[in-house]
């Protein structure tokens, strides 16, 4: 993750102000899936800046990885993840380099969504793949609007997401961190201590300490280490070796690597890799 797109936690104003976007969803339709391919620049951009929709929106992973940005957090999906993000909830977004992002937007007077809380979601490849045959396919109006009232109660039911954390780094929103917070978003594998990071950037450790359990709930330590797993999983997603993904997340030793990764999802690195492998299959 680059340095534009973790502080944007840090700019309370772009929340603020999120515009309200018009209703993409054409009449008398209940569904459409946009479908973005990644910029082929060296780097990711962010889609627009954050933004609501009058319609609830599922983001999901078709290729590669995209980055799901709300106010409190980021959210690594991968193929086969997404999240409902409800009506009205600011968000942005940004794809790592070959990815394909989709969004999902359902009308809200046919969704049946009554939570206002983002929610993850596992999505098998064969409704990915319906979701994006009922946008496309080439019948009668009238045809494929039936075929996406049946569709819905479907989709509706997508088992929620039993690794409802994967992915997911929270932020913290104190402005006095953001460089601490930059600098092991953008370098996961750098192994100063918790003294040197405050000391190289003016602050006193137990300020970084005390801002990271009153925002985010956990030690900056803890902090660090979920950053690191969520790039490990990034890594093991795309197939990296488990050995290239220690190295990656700062370990010199790939049992070390493995235990912490182990506590971290439940299981060891080379199960959540042939994992990943069998969702993209």
């Amino acid at each position: 993750m680059r340095e534009n797109e973790a502080m944007l936690r840090f700019d309370p104003p772009l929340w603020d102000r999120a515009p309200l976007l018009p209703s993409i969803i054409a009449k008398p339709y209940v569904l459409t899936t946009n479908v973005v391919p990644a910029d082929s620049g060296p780097r990711a951009r962010l889609i627009a800046p954050p933004h609501t929709h009058p319609d609830p929106v599922l983001v999901w992973c078709q290729r590669g990885a995209v980055w799901l940005h709300l106010r409190d957090a980021v959210r690594r999906l991968a193929p086969g993840r997404g999240l409902w993000v409800p009506a009205g909830v600011a968000h942005t977004a940004h794809q790592e380099q070959g990815s394909v992002a989709c969004f999902t937007y359902v009308s809200a007077a046919d969704s049946g969504e009554d939570d206002d809380r983002p929610e993850p979601v596992a999505l098998p490849r064969a409704v990915r793949e319906m979701l994006l045959y009922l946008d496309v396919a080439e019948v009668a109006p009238g045809v494929r609007l039936r075929m996406q009232e049946a569709f819905l109660p479907l989709l509706r039911a997508s088992a929620p997401d039993h690794d409802a954390d994967r992915g997911r780094i929270p932020l913290p929103s104190d402005e006095r961190i953001r460089d601490v917070v930059s600098a092991v978003l953008d370098a996961p594998d750098a192994r100063h201590s918790l003294t040197e990071l405050a000391r190289a950037h003016s602050l006193h450790e137990r300020t970084i300490a005390r801002i990271f359990q009153s925002e985010v709930g956990m030690s900056f330590g803890r902090w660090r280490t979920l950053v690191r797993m969520v790039r490990a999983e990034g890594m093991l997603d795309d197939g990296a070796t488990v050995a290239a993904a220690a190295a990656a997340s700062g370990y010199d030793s790939v049992s070390a690597f493995a235990a912490v990764f182990k506590a971290h999802s439940g299981r060891t690195p080379r199960e959540y890799g042939a994992e990943a492998a069998r969702a993209t299959a």
